[in-house]
């Protein structure tokens, strides 16, 4: 399933290290509204992201704006993995076995760390994106210089009245 023409359910599932769709359904993703968050959370701080997004799925896109595609592409899946990892109602099962006896449990630890990794990833995607946005976005049409100093030479002496 398609989440905003940046990420998949698909995606998100392994960046959570969900081994299928029965750990994770899409029904379970699309309930804590990904599509929705992600555009707010892009629109906050990265107000261009459609431009990007568009420009970077062009045949014609130069190699800056395909990296930074990419990079949306990313900072889109690991933050609604995040999203989706902070849902109270959902928790992966870990297997634990001795080779004769087998045990699922839920690891609130590995849940932290992979959280952790997950916001240090969405972070350098967040970083790339913001530089990209300043040094494609905020550039100023090309104005002629004038110099602040000039001289000027009258052509009437008001002392003499005369015409020089």
């Amino acid at each position: 399933m398609d989440i905003g023409n940046l990420t998949t359910t698909e995606a998100i599932r392994a960046a959570l290290g969900a081994s299928s769709e029965e750990d994770l359904t899409d029904t379970d993703i699309s309930n804590n509204t990904p599509e929705l968050e992600l555009e707010l959370d892009l629109k906050s701080w990265l107000p261009d992201f459609d431009s990007i997004r568009d420009a970077g799925i062009l045949t014609t896109a130069t190699e800056a704006q395909k990296t930074a595609y990419q990079h949306l592409k990313m900072y889109a899946k690991y933050f609604c993995a995040d999203l989706i990892s902070r849902s109270a109602n959902f928790s992966m099962p870990q297997m634990i076995t001795d080779g004769q006896n087998e045990v699922q449990r839920f690891q609130e630890n590995k849940w932290k760390e992979l959280r952790e990794s997950l916001r240090r990833r969405m972070a350098i995607h967040r970083t790339y994106l913001s530089d990209y946005a300043v040094s494609e976005f905020s550039r100023t049409e090309e104005t002629t210089q004038y110099s602040l100093f000039g001289k000027a030479t009258p052509s009437f002496n008001p002392v003499t009245g005369e015409q020089t």
